[in-house]
């Protein structure tokens, strides 16, 4: 301890875990009761909408949800500043410990921050409760209560207390600016707090590291003089000579620290990952990365899964991000609000461009909506503004406000000099009414692929993103028509887009499949992957149109129907080979060149059809004939420990490929399991995905699987040590 009494170190308590969760509204007296600690016991992220999701005529609940749990505040945190932060959630409530309100929170899907040291009680027990909504009127952003996707209620991102010294560095005030040019430098400033009864003498030591903790170059900063309550901004310049550029194929990421030190004694520390790029959007010519002309392709996403709700895992975000780039597409749009922390670093790992958005979807306004949208949008830049992948900041989807967009790119630009603001606009004649063109200065374009022209002139940097495209909400998976009709549109759209000089690129809508009350659709299957995020035939043929990793992908009905055993079948074949051959039971019927989607009709025979690529040794795809459906098989993810797949099989345990319908699933021992409605899940051309968890204090794990009129399954698992360790 500093002469200040200022501590050494930033300490952090986790409070994700045991908590207790209850729906409906309570007051006091429930907080004093032992019921608020009765509820159903949940870990967070949690969503109070996992089961309730993705069913036709079903509304998803919209109220109040409870949060309560008990924990002992250790000694170590007496006499210092003390926040209660939680990640990005959506909805407003109150924040209560040890009976006292210490906030009234707004998630704005950033999460809260606040302050609590002067209501811990030290050493003894503290109870902490959350009392939030989903239902919030359109003063809260978006602004609309029943939008095209849901409003997820619960704490879905992590709790955990926080303390620091009475001298700190302001986290929400960590800005950094990368420089990729000639001299490769870093700008970097922080605004120190001065929360101590005395004055003190600041500096900053600034270190960037290699991500193996290397010192490539450093900076300590000028003293400060801070007095008691007040703040300063202090600021400094690394230059970083021999550092290596951040890109999509090699993503090279470093570490930014910040040490604070107080009379030259360390009492604080941050850090951010970052990367050297430069991003650019030249006038009329599209997107640069690092000088070199970059396609943006790419497509929206949704933060959410039946069965979790809003509330996914690190994993789980990791995942997501993976399917993009394993489908070769390297950039993203976060429709229609900030997302986790989780996904935009795995965009940094794994190099994918983000487009970031403010919550909005056809409701930008002024007037305290504005003032909502202030507030999260410069949270969301702020707590952004370090990843190397962002490279737009999107102001609001398919609604238009002259006020509202001039201050929301003045504070962008205050924020964030470097990166283009952008906003989603379905009907051009209506900026040209509301006066909005000119504003943004990447002009976002959802669907009028015949006004691109136009729609470069409306913007400052004369460029396009086709910010949505290629629409097909009718798409199920498993309906073999449903899906070839989105891959034929997917094929009409993209061409048109691709070949435009002024376009740097386009966002499908979109990545998974969703759900939503508006117009009581309740049900839209526009994704590439479904909501489990098992792919349809239009990830395959983006696969096959932009990956660099080989491989085939067959999709044919192949179904063993006696008296049409010799009629002839459709067969898709999607390879990014240069040439495959399709055999029917080992005999080469069709020699296929060039990569891309291959039509062929081919006479059923009993048996197997292959697709085998020619020049690249290992990659086929094959279908067995198949028969009625007679059972079902279980097995755990290749790759994917978290995810369970259930099978419809026939008698020779060949795929069932048209088999549609429920069953049921039930757990036992550590294991977890997370349908999109209790106890069932729905299955899909004979396959589906369920989000699963194990709780290997607890073994064996076993799952379950039935129903009607088929054999069932089981799945055990006596060591799930072993599976937590697989890749």
């Amino acid at each position: 301890m500093s002469a200040h009494g200022i501590s050494l170190s930033r300490a952090r308590l986790d409070l994700s875990s045991g908590w207790s969760f209850s729906r409906g509204r309570k007051g006091c007296r429930w907080l004093h009761s032992q019921a608020a600690v009765r509820g159903e016991t949940v870990s967070l992220p949690h969503s109070w909408n996992r089961t309730d999701t993705f069913q036709s005529g079903v509304k998803y609940y919209q109220g109040s949800g409870n949060y309560c749990r008990d924990f002992v505040c250790p000694p170590t945190l007496r006499d210092r500043q003390v926040w209660l932060c939680s990640e990005g959630f959506y909805g407003t409530g109150t924040v209560w410990l040890n009976s006292r309100v210490v906030g009234r929170v707004n998630g704005q899907f950033l999460g809260f921050r606040v302050p609590v040291g002067h209501v811990l009680e030290h050493s003894r027990n503290n109870r902490i409760a959350c009392c939030l909504t989903n239902r919030c009127g359109k003063r809260e952003l978006p602004g609309i209560r029943h939008p095209d996707f849901l409003l997820h209620g619960g704490l879905a991102g992590r709790v955990w207390l926080e303390a620091t010294s009475n001298c700190f560095l302001d986290d929400a005030c960590f800005r950094v600016t990368t420089s990729a040019g000639e001299s490769p430098r870093v700008d970097a400033g922080v605004r120190v707090v001065n929360a101590d009864s005395q004055p003190v003498r600041a500096s900053v030591v600034w270190s960037l590291c290699t991500h193996d903790g290397v010192r490539v170059a450093g900076q300590i900063s000028a003293s400060e003089n801070i007095a008691s309550g007040q703040s300063a901004e202090i600021e400094s310049t690394l230059l970083a000579a021999n550092v290596e550029l951040w890109s999509e194929q090699i993503p090279r990421l470093y570490e930014l620290r910040a040490r604070l030190l107080i009379d030259e004694t360390p009492v604080d520390t941050l850090h951010r990952r970052i990367g050297f790029r430069s991003a650019v959007f030249r006038e009329g010519k599209g997107f640069f990365l690092n000088g070199k002309r970059v396609f943006l392709r790419g497509c929206n996403r949704h933060e959410n899964m039946p069965g979790c709700g809003s509330a996914l895992s690190v994993k789980q975000h990791r995942a997501d991000a993976a399917a993009i780039r394993d489908m070769g597409l390297n950039f993203v749009r976060l429709s229609h609000y900030p997302q986790s922390p989780a996904f935009l670093d795995a965009c940094d790992e794994m190099g994918i461009l983000v487009y970031a958005e403010l919550a909005s979807w056809k409701s930008v306004r002024g007037g305290s909506w504005l003032r909502k949208a202030t507030q999260q949008f410069a949270g969301m830049i702020q707590r952004d503004r370090h990843h190397p992948s962002v490279v737009l900041w999107g102001m609001g989807n398919e609604g238009r406000h002259r006020k509202a967009f001039n201050a929301l790119r003045s504070l962008a630009k205050r924020l964030d000099p470097e990166r283009p603001v952008i906003y989603a606009e379905n009907h051009l004649y209506r900026a040209r009414r509301a006066q909005t063109i000119g504003i943004p200065d990447v002009w976002g374009c959802n669907y009028e692929l015949d006004v691109l022209e136009e729609g470069r002139d409306a913007s400052r940097l004369r460029n396009v993103v086709v910010s949505e495209c290629s629409n097909w909400p009718d798409a199920r998976r498993g309906d073999l028509k449903a899906e070839r009709e989105q891959v034929d549109q997917l094929a009409l759209d993209l061409p048109r887009i691709e070949n435009v000089p002024y376009v740097a690129g386009f966002a499908i809508w979109c990545l998974a499949d969703y759900a939503t009350l508006r117009k009581s659709r309740y049900l839209r299957y526009s994704g590439v992957v479904d909501a489990w995020r098992e792919p349809k035939l239009a990830a395959f043929w983006l696969r096959a149109r932009y990956s660099n990793v080989p491989f085939v992908k067959l999709a044919a009905d192949w179904q063993f129907v006696a008296e049409a055993s010799r009629g002839v079948r459709r067969v898709d074949v999607f390879t990014n080979v240069a040439r495959a051959e399709v055999q029917v039971n080992g005999r080469t019927v069709e020699t296929l060149v060039g990569a891309g989607h291959h039509v062929l009709e081919l006479a059923f025979e009993p048996g197997c059809i292959s697709a085998v690529a020619l020049d690249v040794k290992g990659i086929f795809d094959r279908i067995a004939s198949y028969g009625s459906a007679v059972q079902l098989a279980l097995r755990l993810q290749s790759g994917v420990p978290d995810t369970l797949r259930i099978e419809v099989l026939d008698k020779d345990e060949h795929l069932v490929r048209d088999w549609d319908g429920q069953v049921a699933l039930a757990v036992e021992g550590g294991a977890q399991a997370f349908p999109y409605c209790a106890g069932r899940v729905l299955v899909a051309g004979g396959c589906a995905r369920v989000p699963v968890a194990i709780d290997v204090s607890q073994s064996p794990c076993v799952w379950r699987v039935s129903s009607s009129n088929l054999q069932p399954a089981t799945l055990s698992i006596s060591d799930p040590t072993l599976l937590l360790s697989s890749p």
